[in-house]
């Protein structure tokens, strides 16, 4: 089950339909699903709570200037709770686009992939990555096209974290 403030919801997917711009979801228990609303038009934060959140569904696409957080209240600020576990995708294929003025954070969680992690995309998109253990199987962690000119503003900030591609379908590309 999933609470935003004090209301409990039976599954993710109810508490992602009622949450409002600016709502937390926090985790009670390890979750499993297919879907996360895509794409994202709300800001919205996902509280892992010393849970792990496994999502199994394609790409989420954070739209407009919104930003989608993953976090994990449930340990002190410099250390590494629950973990984001990503399936169902894989080589270059990336589980969050922020696009044009959009973002995503990451802070305090592990993240396991199957495919790329973030492909921020277009004018003033943005990834931020605090304290955070990602690992995927994918091409990258964290990529973008820097030869398209509509990526030129992208921002991608990494602080105290680790990030490894064990990708064998080509060369490895941690960021």
């Amino acid at each position: 089950a999933e609470i935003i403030g004090d209301k409990e919801y039976a599954t993710l997917q109810e508490a992602v339909n009622a949450a409002k711009d600016g709502d937390t979801i926090k985790l009670l228990d390890k979750v499993s699903t297919s879907t996360l609303g895509s794409p994202i038009e709300k800001n919205i934060t996902f509280d892992l709570n010393g849970n792990d959140l496994t999502y199994s569904g394609g790409t989420v696409v954070i739209s407009g200037n919104h930003t989608l957080a993953f976090k994990d209240s449930s340990v002190s600020s410099k250390r590494i709770g629950g973990t984001l576990i990503l399936t169902g995708l894989s080589g270059t294929k990336s589980n969050f686009n922020p696009q044009t003025g959009a973002s995503i954070s990451a802070e305090n969680i592990n993240i396991r992939s199957t495919g790329s992690v973030f492909f921020p995309q277009g004018d003033a998109a943005s990834v931020y990555i605090n304290y955070c253990d990602v690992e995927t199987a994918g091409v990258y962690c964290v990529g973008t096209n820097a030869a398209t000119t509509g990526n030129y503003n992208v921002k991608i900030t990494i602080l105290n974290s680790k990030l490894v591609s064990k990708s064998s379908d080509y060369d490895n590309n941690a960021v």
